[in-house]
Parts: C-alpha cells; structure tokens; sequence
C-alpha cells in the first residue's frame, strides 16, 4: 500500500486469515507482463499523459519549451514508471486486503490528473495566477523533486510488499527503517509534496486547492490502513506508531 510501513527481514510477520478486517480473499498470482508489454504499456502511458498536459495548455510543444514545467513533468511521471516496470505489486491484494470498493483507485487518479489538467489549462489562460514569478516556479520543481524521492524511494525499498492498496502480501513484515523510520507514511508525505510542488510550479490557487483536497482524502485511508495494520501486527505496529509521526517527522 502506499504509506504502509513494512520491514525487510524482521518483524511480525502475516499469515492469512489472522484478522477479521480482511473483505477479499487471496488473489492466486497471475503472470507478470513480459518486458515489452511493460515497455509498451510506459510508453503508451506517458505519450498519453504528455499529450493531454499538451493540449491543456494549448501547445504540446509551447507546454515542453519551458525546462521547469518540462522537469516537473517528468517527476510527476516517475512513480507511474516505476509502478508499470513491476517494482512493486502494482494494485495487488495480496493474502489480506482492505476492502475499499471496487475500482477507487482507479477513479481516484483518474479524479486527479483531471484536477492536473486543469490546474495546467487555468495557468495557461492566466486564471487564479499566485505572485512569485520564476523564483517560485523554481521552489515547486524542488518540492517537486523531493516529493519524488519520498514517492518512489519507499517503492523501491517495499519492493513487491508495496501495492496501491492497503495489502499485506505474502511473507509480510513490518518495515520500520529506511523511508520509514520516521513516519509512517512516507510514500503520502512524497505524493503531497509533488501535488504541491506543481502548485507552485504553475503558480496556480487551484493547485493548492489540489492539493488540499488530496490531503482530505488522504487523512482518512491514513486512519484506515493504521487501524489495518494494528490488527494484523498487533503491539509492534502501535509501538511503532508511539515513536512516530504519520507525515513529518516529530510534527504530524
């Protein structure tokens, strides 16, 4: 799942059928997509959100032209790269899930990127246009970045323990060093920062009315996934969450 906290080679470990909270039984594997599957489906994906991010503002190649838009751009696609080239589990369910309804991940990032364009489209028409100038856009490429690594480095560090839904995959353990010896989310922490740093990027309000609003949806599936996970690691995991913070380090 995307803030879950996880570790690598100790630790209470799952097994199926431990707690009541599970709504979905074990999912049997299914093959992984070739390479060139996974390749075809990256570049289709990315031609894809390029064009749309394109036509928004009115030019694909006035869109691209300025190198912090164009850099921010290609941060904001990394964690979708490394989701389809298989690092993690993808949307896996595991051998515990929590359910969630069906197709909510999907909605919801389909709900966001159509937030993304319009927050390119206003900014290209000069609406809702923040103060700041260049120095601005430059400080959004740089939470944007930062954003980055704490999106994607939790990712790589879950490896196939991560999946966009609260899950616990086979052979789980509870991860608390790392992204996670701090908070307990630090894949959340990644995403907010991202969908901030393009606020500031475009100097756009709705941007940042973007971003709270994703945080409204994240407070509440923090409060899920750590009830989640407390049943399923016990003691550990609420010792874990006293010597925490969910999002930045000794604040929140």
């Amino acid at each position: 799942m995307r803030g879950s906290s996880r570790s690598r080679g100790a630790g209470p470990q799952a097994g199926p059928g431990e707690t009541g909270r599970d709504r979905g039984s074990y999912d049997p594997p299914v093959a992984d997509p070739t390479p060139a599957r996974r390749a075809l489906s990256i570049l289709a994906n990315t031609l894809l959100a390029f064009a749309l991010l394109g036509l928004a503002w009115g030019s694909i190649p006035g869109y691209f032209a300025d190198p912090v838009r164009a850099l921010a751009t290609v941060c904001e696609m990394v964690p979708t790269w490394v989701i389809l080239a298989g690092v993690t589990a993808g949307a896996g369910r595991g051998v515990r899930h929590l359910e969630e309804g069906r197709g909510r991940i999907v909605i919801l990032n389909l709900v966001w990127f159509l937030g993304l364009l319009a927050v390119v489209f206003t900014r290209a028409r000069g609406i809702a246009t923040l103060p700041g100038g260049r120095a601005l856009e430059w400080a959004g490429l740089a939470v944007t970045a930062l954003g980055t690594v704490y999106r994607v480095g939790p990712m790589i560090e879950l490896g196939r323990r991560f999946s966009l839904r609260v899950a616990i995959q086979p052979e789980h353990t509870l991860q608390t060093t790392g992204f996670y010896a701090h908070i307990r989310h630090p894949s959340y922490a990644g995403m907010l920062l991202m969908v901030l740093g393009l606020a500031l990027v475009f100097r756009s309000a709705v941007g940042l009315g973007l971003t709270l609003a994703t945080l409204g949806i994240t407070v509440p599936r923090m409060n899920r996934e750590e009830s989640f996970l407390a049943e399923q690691f016990g003691e550990a995991y609420r010792d874990y969450m006293r010597r925490t913070r969910r999002l930045i380090p000794g604040v929140y």
